[in-house]
Parts: C-alpha cells; structure tokens; sequence
C-alpha cells in the first residue's frame, strides 16, 4: 500500500493588499461618519445652552417676583460712590450699613469716601445679575452677608452658566466665569461719576444700578419681543484657558457690576466665537457663541430661541432695546 503525501496546509490570514484595502475602507467610513457625530454633538450642546437659558429666566422670574423688578446690572466699582443708594432712595432698599453710605467704622470724613466710590461690598446691587440672583439659585445662602456669600460662591462654578460648546470645565487657575451676558440695550453706556444717570440713558433691561427699576410692565415691546440675557462673543484663546487677558472675559461672574464681562449691547453685529487677538471692551463686546450659524438668547417671557449671525443689525437693536415701539414680532 502506498502511503500519499498529506497535501499542503494553507495559512489563513490576509495579504497586504487586502489588509490595505480594509483600512481604507474603515478610513472612509470613519470620514462619513465623523462630520455626523459632530452635527449630533452640537445639536446636543445647542440644546443644552438653551436649557441654560431656561434656567437662568426661571431664576430672573422668581426674582421679579420676588423684588418686584429684574436684578440691576450693578454699578463701576471703582468711579461710582457707594453712597448712591442714600441719594437716590426711590429706587433703593433702606441702606443697609448706615444712613449716609458709609461702611461702619471708617476712619475717613465722608466725603473722602464719596470720592473714592469704593466697593466694599455694603450692597448686593452694587455686583453683577449674576450674583444677585444667587440668592435664587442658591436659598441655602438667604441670610448670609454679602461678604461670606461672595467668598464663599465666586470661584464655585454654576453648571448653567457655561455654554458646553465653549467650555465646560473650572479654571485650574483664577476664577469661574459666565458664557452668558445680560442685554444692556442697543448701545454701550459707560457712563460713571459722582452723579446718579439719568434712567433715560439705559434702553435695555439690564439697568445700572440705583438708576431706575425695569419691571415686566416697562418692557413695552413685549417680553416675547425683547432680549433678557444671550450668549457673549470672546476670544477663543484666552476663553478656553481662562486667561485674564481678554477684558469682557477676565473676571469671576460673581465680581463686576457694569462691565464687559456680564453684560452686552447690540451696538454691533454678533458674531461666532474665533481665535483672535484682540482685546474687545465697551461697544465692542459684542454677543455671540461658539456655535455655528447662530447664538442663543432668553427672552423676558423666559423663552429661549436662536438668533442667526446674519440677523439685520437694526432688527437685533429693536430686540435689544425694552421700549423703543419698534416691536419685532416674527423672529424666523
């Protein structure tokens, strides 16, 4: 009997080639894929932010309910007296450190104090919206002073106050800051000095403090109609890192009164978020997000809606402004 040779064992695997031609097809699969995965990351963080919004108008609302007004938009810490709440009583609370607005025991005369205008923080309203409605958001704080309240919150981040399409984690440095600014009207108003502005001067809800109150019923245009808070423009390079160095973003959100970093105007056309250089303050800090297209705003009704980039800036004015009869009623 012969006895045959076993034939050849024939080893399975893939040639190059082949192996080639899979990877290339999983490159172009992973290529269609990724541009997908991004548009549903977005449109989640879009969603997101506008529940952000949601949060914050809830809190403006129980507010308004509460004192009977939006929260001021504090005041320049640095020109502006302290003592502006014992000369403009009608639209101040009873002072609450002493009569004439100066801090117990100071040691200077008063009207050193008047020019110095420094905030010591005697008064909630002399801060941002931001912090005065903590209070709101946070009730554990109801009845802790203003100092103990500050120490204790500035460098704790708010979830819904940062937009997740910018940036969502604490500094590891300096303090927390706030994606969202409240609407200051069509136009900047620096306006500081020993003397209280005119409430005229301010055509936004968000009003200096101590100037005037804006309630429900001075939004003549309609609460549908007019702008409340909506997302801010800054520089994506000091942004994303937290840096100091970019002025209507440098500060804790629970720190500056009228100032870049918590409010906006619609002096100008909003834009997305890029990286750039330069160091935009005053008319122009501007709204806008990181988003592509369009930004979010809360309207004083408490709803929440996006606005396109390339919304006419005389539209955006009317929107921003609480009462000037040009209302704007089909935002599509």
């Amino acid at each position: 009997m012969k006895v045959g040779l076993s034939p050849a064992v024939r080893k399975v695997g893939f040639t190059l080639i082949e192996l080639l031609v899979v990877i290339a097809i999983i490159a172009i699969l992973i290529g269609l894929l990724l541009p997908a995965v991004q548009k549903v990351r977005e449109a989640a963080s879009r969603m997101k932010c506008l529940n952000n919004l949601k949060q914050i108008g809830l809190a403006m609302h129980i507010y308004h309910d509460e004192q009977e007004k939006f929260p001021w938009a504090g005041k320049n810490a640095s020109q502006d007296p302290l003592q502006w709440p014992a000369v403009n009583p009608a639209v101040s609370p009873a002072n609450p450190a002493t009569t004439d607005g100066l801090p117990p025991n100071w040691p200077g005369s008063s009207n050193e104090w008047y020019r110095r205008g420094a905030n010591y923080g005697v008064w909630r309203d002399e801060y941002s919206w931001a912090f005065q409605l903590i209070p709101v958001i946070r009730p554990d704080m109801r009845g802790l002073d203003i100092a103990t309240q500050r120490a204790d919150i500035m460098n704790q981040p708010i979830s819904f106050f940062y937009c997740s399409s910018l940036r969502t984690s604490r500094p590891t440095t300096g303090t927390n800051r706030l994606d969202y600014a409240m609407c200051a009207g069509a136009t900047w108003t620096g306006t500081t000095g020993t003397a209280i502005p005119s409430a005229t001067v301010f055509d936004g809800v968000a009003m200096r403090s101590w100037c005037g109150r804006v309630r429900f019923t001075d939004v003549s245009d309609g609460l549908s109609n007019t702008i409340l808070v909506g997302e801010k423009n800054v520089a994506l390079q000091t942004a994303t890192t937290f840096s100091s160095a970019y002025g209507g973003d440098n500060e804790s959100w629970a720190n500056p009164g009228w100032d870049e970093d918590v409010l906006r105007t619609a002096s100008n056309i909003p834009w997305q978020n890029r990286v750039e250089s330069v160091n935009r303050t005053g008319p122009d800090a501007r709204f806008g997000s990181s988003h592509p297209g369009g930004f979010n705003v809360l309207l004083c009704d408490g709803s929440a809606r996006r606005l396109a980039y390339s919304i006419a800036l005389d539209t955006f004015r009317n929107l921003a402004r609480r009462a000037d009869g040009n209302v704007i009623s089909n935002l599509e």
